[in-house]
This record gives C-alpha cells, structure tokens and sequence, in this order.
C-alpha cells in the first residue's frame, strides 16, 4: 500500500470514530456514544437509588450494585423525563414483549444480546451496563428495588 493510500484509510478510520461518537438515539434524539450508551450524562440527575439486589437476579449478574444512583435508563432520564422513574416499567415491559429478536447488531457490526441500557453513578463514576430483563426464580424481571429520588436539583 503506497503512502497516500494508507493516509486516505488512517483519515476514514478517524471519520468513522467521529461520527459513532455523534450518533442519536432515534427516539428521543439524544446523543448516544458508539456503544449506544448516552453520552451527554451531566444533564442527567439521579432518578432513584437502588437499594436492593437480589442474589442470581437479571439484576446482579449485569452487575448492579446497592447504593448505585440510578441516572439513565434505556431511554429515560431526568432531562427529557418529567417523571423518569414512572417510566422504567414501561421500558422493562416494552422490552420484554418486544424481545422476539434477542438478538441484535451494535453500531459496530458485531452482535450483541438484547438489553437495557443503563448508567449508574457509582461514588463519582459513570458506571455503564447493560440489563437483560428476564424471568428467573425470584419475583419481577429485574430482581432489583429502586428508591425514588424526589429532589433532583
């Protein structure tokens, strides 16, 4: 490969980083970074707190933990929600009876199980994961308890 080549392909490389970093979530418009995650975060406050995991739960394998503050979940969040937390089982549902196709394909191509995704504040970390819910031997599909936050500023 002569040197102009390999400059033009180093140059396509750098694009397409760029435009996965400025994707938008079709529905909300939100910008989402190239794991689909959102990636405007300090708009976000904390909904809830999650202050119970189960063991073996959806929510314990995806790697939720107590004390987490709750900041995105799928699609909701506090700067396009007025009630975010009265949203999350409307994604959980919409999710689960939506799940005839499990399995999906990233915004890089490779393929990837369903899920929600969700971002936690972890001490001061944005922490990403992603949530399958799913029936399992305890009760709810989540297998977790969240604590309204009703003060957000």
């Amino acid at each position: 490969m002569n040197k102009l080549a390999v400059e033009a392909e180093a140059e396509a490389a750098a694009d397409v980083k760029i435009s996965a970093l400025n994707l938008s979530d079709e529905k909300n418009g939100a910008a989402v970074d190239s794991d689909g995650f959102p990636s405007d975060l300090e708009r976000c406050r904390p909904i809830a707190i999650v202050d119970e995991i189960l063991a073996d739960s959806p929510a314990e394998r995806a790697g939720l933990q107590d004390g987490d503050r709750l900041l995105c979940f799928g699609e909701v969040n506090t700067a396009e929600f007025a009630t975010p937390l009265a949203e999350v089982p409307r994604v959980v549902k919409d999710f689960y009876t939506n799940r005839a196709s499990s399995e999906s394909v990233d915004r890089g191509g490779a393929a990837t199980s369903a899920c929600i995704r969700v971002v936690v504040q972890r001490k001061k970390e944005h922490v990403k994961i992603r949530l399958t819910p799913q029936t399992w031997s305890g009760r709810g599909l989540l297998g977790c308890h969240l604590t309204p936050i009703y003060d957000n500023r």
